[in-house]
């Protein structure tokens, strides 16, 4: 049974784990994607790696070219990812 802490306003359940912002747009389309999935913020994204929001702001900064953030889409001027990508961006950092 996932562990569900609390983080600010984002509920984390562990392992599997997609933050709930009631603020967030919802991701409709894409191949692979469910159709009701919402895409996370870059608070969510913190929440997520446990990580400050500061951090994700750099690395949103340096951009998905350097590694540090998965594929990234600006929705009216906010940064959202999509979970499915963060997933797969997540695994890809595997060592080992």
């Amino acid at each position: 049974m996932p562990v569900l802490k609390i983080f600010s306003v984002y509920p984390v359940l562990l392992p599997d784990f997609v933050p709930i912002d009631p603020h967030m747009e919802s991701n409709r389309t894409g191949a692979g994607v469910e159709a009701d999935e919402p895409m996370i913020s870059i608070a969510g994204l913190a929440a997520w790696l446990g990580v400050s929001d500061h951090a994700v702001k750099k690395w949103v900064q340096a951009g998905p070219a350097a590694g540090r953030v998965p594929r990234m889409y600006r929705i009216n001027g906010q940064v959202r990812f999509r979970p499915a990508e963060v997933r797969v961006w997540i695994e890809s950092k595997a060592i080992g």
